[in-house]
């Protein structure tokens, strides 16, 4: 068997773990280029991967207009339906139908969400003419984007902050055989679309645009929030957003009249954020993260150590005075926090800064290698705890590859519960995820959890896969990438996932208590 060197780490985090949500982290995009077309306000965008051509709409237009990827004019065609500001147009990734109306691949579709619930037309890019309607039932006017969902043959549109309307800020999906809604769902706790878009990744989740925000708010097609992405200076008041064929990069439209060109979409997923929600008690019992940075270039992170704020989420006696330390993979103290307000400037600067002022944070430049993270009680406090870890610079060349939380597994609510988002645009990750227990034993850890079981949950809380013994179901496979637990007790599972939220829950079998230890390795 071989093997490999390596320790597991403690990821950053915006997973909403057991009824807590922590805030998202971000990362950040890049401009190539610009063109303004000299129409004035600009309210949608859309990318024909056939021509490499950029169709736009100005307000309240008469015409679609298409440009070269440099900005060169080409062509124009008559807007279908009524004058409209609340627009969007898109191409059909696929042939699809439209009502009973069979869509060729590269269909120019319009989607006029101005008055009362939302049409979308197929229309012939060389004439104009309109080849199929669909009018949903979705919306009451003020739908300013759509996209059609390849993998789930629906599209999803989005409609703004309505004045006087409940469902504001409301992304539906919608079937393209008759325009019933299938699903929706509000992300007005994350998000205010004015003018605004929605599209399609290629790795199938939903990003969205506003006029109102500074960056791009991506979502999984059930509506579980992944990232979002910041912006370059100088782009803002976005109405608009079309991927490029190969989904890395995007063209999008502002309110200004500018069209921008964008890159930084796209990347193999990656570990991007984490979260463990334990009991914290003393001594060996305490909550310890251990995290790895790889690659070349130093990594900002910002760990923290929530308590009290658990309180209002339902969670039982929660931590009431977290103290965090930050420790070099020899052991040597970094820096330690009890309350976060001590570095205030630095933490507010992150925009992630804990919401009661007796938790703890530490924002840290850190050269690739392994850290440690203990999040205790203050004068030998216990209680309900979350460790978290976000990483700040995801563009930068090195990475979080490994994550580990230690702590003491109880039963019921006080289970171990860590969460972690597999970011990036396009393609899987493979991951191992290891339920330590017994091998603890063998490093001086005294009531080690005897039989640790592991689940593997999504974002919706559906079981992906479960695992008691780790022989049991992936032996040759486990045992190939050189991380197979020591004890046969022990739980592991091999996946290869897709970007997005997910959690990995151990407990003890039959209701067993102890020390136990969670891993999720990002295999090469």
């Amino acid at each position: 068997m071989k093997t490999r060197h390596l320790k597991p780490i403690l990821f950053a985090t915006a997973l909403a773990v057991a009824g807590f949500a922590a805030k998202p982290a971000s990362a950040d995009l890049a401009l190539l280029d610009q063109f303004s077309p000299g129409i004035g306000q600009l309210v949608s965008i859309g990318f024909d991967p056939s021509l490499e051509s950029v169709w736009i709409y100005g307000n309240f237009d008469a015409d679609l207009r298409s440009y070269s990827n440099t900005g060169e004019f080409l062509t124009s065609i008559p807007r279908p339906g009524e004058s409209a500001n609340d627009v969007d147009i898109e191409f059909a990734p696929e042939a699809l139908a439209l009502g009973a109306t069979p869509i060729p691949e590269n269909t120019l579709l319009f989607i006029d969400g101005e008055s009362d619930v939302a049409e979308i037309y197929a229309v012939d890019k060389e004439s104009g003419a309109v080849l199929a309607t669909l009018v949903t039932a979705f919306g009451a006017s003020h739908v300013v984007g759509g996209a059609y969902h390849p993998d789930r043959d629906t599209f999803f549109l989005v409609q703004d902050h309505v004045p006087g309307v409940a469902e504001e800020n409301l992304i539906g999906e919608i079937d393209p055989a008759n325009g019933n809604v299938l699903n929706s769902f509000q992300i007005t706790d994350l998000f205010d679309v004015n003018f605004g878009d929605i599209e399609v990744g290629a790795n199938g989740n939903l990003f969205v645009v506003s006029s109102n925000e500074a960056r791009v708010l991506e979502l999984t097609p059930s509506g579980d929030f992944v990232q979002y992405l910041d912006l370059p200076v100088g782009v803002s008041g976005l109405s608009g957003i079309a991927f490029n064929e190969s989904g890395g990069e995007a063209w999008v439209s502002n309110t200004s009249g500018t069209v921008f060109h964008l890159g930084g979409f796209l990347g193999d997923a990656t570990l991007r954020n984490i979260s463990t929600r334990l009991q914290v008690l003393t001594d060996d019992q305490v909550l310890i993260g251990g995290f790895i940075i790889t690659g070349t270039d130093p990594k900002m992170v910002i760990l923290r150590a929530i308590g009290p704020s658990l309180g209002a989420f339902g969670i039982a006696d929660p931590l009431a005075d977290p103290v965090l330390e930050l420790r070099a993979g020899d052991g040597s103290l970094i820096k330690t926090s009890d309350n976060w307000t001590t570095d205030r400037i630095a933490i507010e600067a992150t925009g992630l800064e804990p919401t009661d002022d007796l938790e703890s944070a530490i924002v840290a430049t850190l050269n690739p290698g392994s850290y440690t993270a203990i999040m205790s009680g203050k004068n030998g406090g216990t209680g309900v705890g979350l460790v978290e870890a976000y990483d700040l610079d995801p563009l930068a060349g090195s990475e979080l590859a490994n994550i580990s939380t230690r702590g003491f597994v109880e039963t019921a609510d006080n289970v171990m519960i860590g969460g972690f988002i597999l970011g990036g645009e396009t393609g899987s990750a493979t991951v191992l995820i290891r339920a330590i227990g017994p091998t603890l034993t063998d490093f001086g850890v005294a009531g080690a959890l005897e039989d640790p079981t592991l689940e593997l949950r999504d974002g919706q809380g559906t079981l992906v896969s479960s695992n008691d013994n780790w022989k049991d179901t992936q032996e040759a496979e486990i045992d190939a990438t050189g991380l197979a637990p020591q004890g046969d007790l022990e739980s592991a599972l091999l996946e290869t996932l897709n970007p997005g939220a997910y959690t990995a829950i151990v407990a003890g079998q039959s209701g067993g208590t102890g020390v136990g230890l969670v891993e999720v390795y990002r295999l090469p």
